[in-house]
């Protein structure tokens, strides 16, 4: 009996086989039957490398591929890679198989990262993410200047370095602007160095400096604004105080910038940078001083402020974190001391800033003060210390006048009391 059960069941088999092999087409049809192997039925995941960044050079940045996912809920496997990294990093991946790796970019610039994912059976198609690094160049300032700890040489933050194209331009390799290796000997006055028409000055508009140049072959140059123009002051030599081997030839004297001076004499005034010792301050625009012209452009020159809601505000354009509420008035030692003794916002890096840095905080367009006001209420239209100290007047130290936005250490004493606002 059970023999004959074993024999009806594989005539059953062998007659479902048939059944099926007809229905596909089978017995000389040439048909094809349908894919039924994992790959097809099988959705690729989909890789997200997250939202773009703005970071600081020396900071930690925290990638975030967690928002990939896989429509068959597969296990992920993450593979993340540098697309393009700013000229001389060595930033490194700390694990790049990892959902949330960490880099530390070491150059100011953009850091494209690409994310891949695979289920175990595809990969994704690449995203990417950009972390846009803001960074101000250093002042180049290294002589020490006082045993209290806090002074600009105590820091090293984005050095100064340049890049000859070997076509008479140099490449800021921090900022990334181009400028002109020489100015051209001659000076002009405000209206010819920007090519402003004025009846008197510079009737029709006929010259314009910046705006005719050619230098290493390129026809988008302009005049530097006023904070541009600080960016390649070198405050740690002086006559001129500017790299001697990026700028030869470069004259201890004053140049033009593009940005008019708020305020003050109406219109009539810009601001010029002296690069004898590195001075800031408002020329009238019908007098003639040197051109240095600039190409490109800086996130950085502009104030882009965030306010924290924790007696700090970041600018985003220089991922600078500042104190909201001013730490008060205080000779140069006791604001050293005062920002380097400063824990806020669960924070204890605070120091005192460069002078770059201090005036990157300037507003051109405002004055009395010349700061956002909304950002820091209660600011003062007076004297702010900075780290930099005088290199040829030691005892004297840089300040910001935020009355204008003037850069000056002539009352700068060091014995003097100045208000002080601290950075990290």
């Amino acid at each position: 009996m059970k023999k004959i059960k074993r024999m009806l069941t594989g005539m059953a088999a062998m007659l479902l086989v048939a059944m099926l092999a007809v229905n596909c087409g089978g017995g000389g049809g040439g048909g094809t039957a349908p894919a039924s192997d994992t790959n097809s039925a099988n959705t690729p995941p989909v890789a997200n490398a997250g939202p773009d960044q703005v970071g600081r050079a020396g900071d930690t940045v925290t990638l975030d591929g967690s928002a990939s996912h896989d429509a068959d809920n597969d296990q992920l496997a993450y593979a993340w890679a540098f697309v393009s990294k700013p000229a001389g990093s060595a930033a490194a991946l700390s694990d790049r198989t990892a959902v949330g790796p960490t880099f530390t970019p070491d150059e100011g610039g953009f850091y494209v990262l690409s994310l891949t994912v695979n289920d175990g059976t595809v990969d994704s198609a690449a995203d990417t993410v950009t972390i846009d690094v803001k960074n101000l160049p250093d002042t180049g300032q290294t002589g020490n200047y006082t045993t209290t700890f806090g002074e600009d040489s105590d820091y090293t933050i984005n050095p100064p370095s340049y890049t000859d194209n070997g076509n008479g331009t140099v490449t800021d390799n921090v900022t990334g602007l181009m400028w002109q290796q020489q100015d051209d000997g001659n000076t002009y006055n405000w209206y010819e160095a920007t090519g402003a028409a004025d009846a008197t000055s510079n009737p029709g508009g006929a010259t314009d400096v910046c705006g005719n140049a050619s230098t290493g072959g390129y026809n988008d140059w302009r005049l530097p604004t006023k904070k541009e123009l600080l960016y390649i002051v070198d405050y740690g030599i002086y006559i001129p105080a500017s790299d001697r081997n990026a700028f030869p030839n470069a004259h201890a004297d004053k140049y033009w910038s593009a940005t008019t001076v708020a305020g003050y004499g109406g219109s009539s005034y810009a601001w010029n940078v002296d690069f004898y010792y590195g001075y800031a301050g408002e020329k009238v625009k019908t007098d003639s001083v040197y051109v240095r012209c600039v190409r490109g452009n800086s996130s950085i020159s502009a104030n882009n402020f965030q306010d924290n809601n924790d007696d700090t505000v970041t600018d985003t354009s220089t991922g600078l974190m500042w104190q909201k509420t001013e730490g008060g008035s205080k000779n140069w030692d006791q604001a050293l001391s005062y920002c380097e003794g400063l824990t806020l916002a669960g924070h204890s890096d605070w120091r005192l800033p460069n002078i770059k840095e201090l005036e990157s905080l300037t507003d051109d367009s405002r004055y009395l003060p010349a700061i956002d006001t909304v950002a820091f209420p209660g600011a003062h239209g007076t004297k702010y210390w900075s780290a930099t100290a005088h290199v040829t007047f030691t005892s004297y130290a840089w300040y910001v006048g935020f009355d204008y936005g003037y850069v000056d250490y002539y009352y700068g004493s060091k014995m003097n009391s100045l208000y002080v606002r601290c950075v990290r």
